[in-house]
């Protein structure tokens, strides 16, 4: 039996700008933090993170009623006015609600295209609208409920299939993950 393995030479980095001068192997049955050193013969374990961190900001000026604030991304893609009124009466702005609805819709649309692609079909489109639900208890207020509303346009696959892969894609959405303390509903049709 022949068994064929990818391997790639490359040089150890400290991750602050400093790489090392000893070459080491990456073999693609490792796990990717694991690196085998061909000068010493060892196991090199690099322990950092290879996804990149997000950031955002947001400032507030003034009393909860009476004050505004901004937010923007640290993409610099987005920054827009806030206040009290755009978060919890029809006031123009935008609010936290509406930008975590923003993240989910497009987390989901992402991991639903990638669960399909997985499973060997090649989507041309899906399109997701998220509905944040805030309500106030006697707690205070709260996020209950997500409603993911979903039309995807996806050649060669049927109702069943796509309906279990949509929910699977929900379940493993990272913003998904990051919501379990929100019921997330979700309506997806198959627009073929």
């Amino acid at each position: 039996m022949n068994c064929v393995t990818r391997v790639v030479i490359g040089y150890s980095c400290t991750g602050r700008g400093m790489c090392g001068t000893a070459p080491f192997l990456v073999d693609a049955a490792l796990p990717q933090n694991l690196r085998i050193d061909l000068v010493n013969h060892q196991h090199i374990t690099h322990r950092r993170n290879l996804m990149p961190k997000r950031k955002a900001n947001a400032e507030w000026k003034g009393t909860l009623p009476e004050g505004n604030g901004t937010v923007s991304l640290g993409s610099g893609a987005f920054e827009g006015a806030y206040s009290f009124s755009s978060r919890f009466e029809e006031g123009v702005g935008t609010n936290p609600e509406e930008l975590i609805g923003a993240a989910h819709a497009g987390c989901f649309s992402m991991a639903l295209s990638g669960a399909l692609g997985k499973s060997g079909f090649k989507p041309q489109s899906v399109k997701t609208e998220a509905v944040v639900h805030l309500k106030k208890d006697d707690s205070g207020f709260t996020i209950t409920e997500i409603d993911l509303d979903c039309d995807a346009h996806v050649p060669g696959i049927d109702e069943d299939e796509f309906g279990k892969i949509a929910e699977e894609a929900k379940k493993n959405c990272p913003v998904s993950r990051l919501l379990t303390g929100a019921k997330i509903n979700l309506t997806a049709r198959l627009k073929n």
